[in-house]
């Protein structure tokens, strides 16, 4: 069964996500920035660590978690001058996340 093994939330389809919440898998919902590491880091170095450590949560515990796509544009302000760098406004960032856990809740999760 598909919602045994897979821990990608959006690599099921509508009925094995009803499987996954009747085993009462935790949700994790990844954010991470894009922004500048200095000269030697890609933009996407939060995102890689960031999906590195849900797929190492999802090893240790692979029947009990579920690892939505990351949200990959953060709270930058302070980057924001190094080309490259998004920014999201705190009060957009809190609203999007917020709409995306009440949507995982209102489904049983």
């Amino acid at each position: 069964m598909p919602a045994e093994t897979e821990y990608r939330y959006n690599r099921l389809t509508w009925p094995e996500m009803n499987d996954a919440i009747e085993m009462q898998k935790l949700v994790i919902l990844p954010t991470s920035s894009t922004e500048q590491h200095g000269h030697h880091l890609p933009l996407d170095t939060d995102e890689f660590l960031c999906e590195s450590v849900c797929h190492e949560v999802w090893k240790r515990a692979s029947d009990k978690v579920l690892v939505l796509p990351p949200i990959s544009y953060g709270l930058n302000r302070h980057h924001i001058d190094y080309p490259g760098t998004i920014h999201i406004q705190p009060e957009t960032f809190i609203a999007f996340a917020l709409n995306i856990t009440k949507s995982v809740a209102y489904h049983g999760f």
